[in-house]
């Protein structure tokens, strides 16, 4: 059922305007004719080959008219299209023999492919298949109990739940504040129509094809001129810029309280990018009750200062997301029972201890090696590796490259950093049996000045 794979011209093989090997893996880049982006992190060692298609778009292009899209995108992947239908796609994944992934998110969505190494150029062309989407009426129906599911889930995981809110009221204006998660009211809302016009917007948006394993790059860009030559892809256009605004959410549930505390962090590629990162590895946390060993950040300040000094808080974790024009750092706490709104003072005073104590030389050499080995171990996987390059938009710098730019950041600039978020306007999302007594955003912005 493959399609011819054309062949190419050997001035392809010239197109990769960016090389470099580190650790074990050559990282290339190059442009397709069609404007698709390349990016491979190869190496000889690995048996098994990885090909993913990230297509910038997600739930941040959503309209008022598409809101819910991305949710819907995530189940019609697997719905094939008029020409390649569900049951073929089944067929030819599992004849290459080859796995077919889709997964959503605010700036990206992806469909995703492992496979052994000498199958490129069939798995490619069964990628392009795949990406094929069409919306179909009989194929959105047939989805939306799966997109019920999908958001009934997400909805009852709080922590997954928090983030969502901590995202919607953080970016009110829509953009970043759209869920990846179709809202209940919506999913029997969206038909052809809606879904026809999300999936022109992410077309026009631009993609990167990213591949790890032992592929070469040279028959990678090839067999993906032939692969993907009947399709146009946009530069990557930006979407409508999301600016932070901060704001509050609660909800009764009958449930312990969790405290979600977030403020307006670094954009990806922006100065100040490390300087996030690595203050998210100096905020840490952890947990009162079977949280013992090395590595399990005991020298982190939320460690310190809420789950060794406070009463309030069972466990707390901190975040940080970095988008293309802005991002969101903060925590997520589980109070003790009845204890919401010490909790939240607790929360509220560790992080005042940027100003009283600034960050040390020490604090800050313990953060870079954190942050270089959970750097390295997110690529030790393809999965992660993958992920990692895709979320550079078409370059090709490896974990290394990030590493040592991390390593670059001074104390100073962190500290200014630090000031500069908890200054900020605080986003706050708290789900729970004790939200009335927590603190609004305004004082929680006051304490903290």
């Amino acid at each position: 059922m493959f399609r011819t794979v054309s062949v190419v011209s050997q001035s392809a093989k010239g197109r990769a305007f960016s090389t470099a090997s580190v650790g074990g893996y050559t990282y290339q880049t190059s442009q397709l004719k069609n404007g698709l982006r390349v990016v491979s992190a190869s190496t000889p060692s690995s048996p098994v080959a990885s090909v993913g298609l990230y297509l910038n778009g997600g739930s941040r292009l959503e309209t008022a008219e598409t809101l819910g899209a991305t949710g819907v995108f995530r189940r019609l992947a697997f719905k094939g299209s008029e020409a390649f239908p569900e049951l073929t796609l089944t067929r030819e994944f599992e004849l290459l023999p080859a796995t077919f992934d889709v997964a959503v998110g605010r700036e990206q969505v992806l469909l995703s492919t492992e496979f052994a190494p000498e199958k490129l150029a069939q798995a490619l062309q069964l990628l392009n298949n795949a990406s094929a989407i069409e919306a179909r009426e009989y194929a959105i129906r047939l989805g939306r109990e799966d997109v019920e599911l999908d958001t009934m889930s997400a909805e009852a995981d709080t922590r997954t739940f928090i983030l969502d809110a901590l995202h919607r009221e953080a970016y009110r204006n829509g953009g970043l504040g759209r869920s990846i998660f179709s809202p209940s009211h919506r999913i029997h809302h969206l038909g052809p129509q809606e879904i026809e016009h999300y999936l022109k917007s992410i077309s026009a948006n631009g993609a990167t094809l990213v591949a790890t394993g032992n592929i070469s790059h040279s028959e990678l860009v090839r067999d993906a001129e032939g692969a993907f030559s009947q399709r146009a892809w946009g530069q990557g256009g930006k979407a409508a810029p999301s600016k932070y605004e901060g704001g509050e959410f609660k909800l009764n549930a009958d449930s312990e309280t969790t405290v979600g505390l977030a403020f307006e962090g670094a954009a990806q590629g922006s100065a100040e990018e490390f300087s996030s990162a690595l203050l998210r590895v100096i905020l840490g946390g952890g947990r009162k009750h079977r949280d013992y060993g090395i590595g399990q950040g005991h020298t982190s300040r939320l460690y310190k200062n809420v789950i060794q000094s406070g009463q309030a808080v069972e466990s707390v974790e901190s975040f940080n997301f970095n988008y293309t024009d802005s991002g969101l750092i903060g925590l997520i706490a589980n109070a003790s029972s009845g204890k919401a709104r010490a909790a939240t003072h607790e929360l509220t005073g560790a992080l005042s201890t940027f100003k009283k104590s600034p960050i040390t030389e020490e604090e800050l050499k313990k953060a870079k090696e954190g942050y270089k080995a959970e750097t390295l171990i997110r690529s030790e996987t393809r999965s992660g590796l993958s992920e990692f390059l895709a979320s550079q938009h078409g370059q090709a710098k490896s974990p290394a490259d990030y590493v040592a730019a991390a390593d670059k950041v001074t104390a100073e600039e962190l500290n200014k950093f630090a000031r500069k978020v908890f200054n900020s306007q605080p986003t706050l999302a708290v789900v729970g049996n004790d939200v009335e007594g927590v603190p609004s955003p305004f004082s929680i912005h006051q304490l903290l000045q």
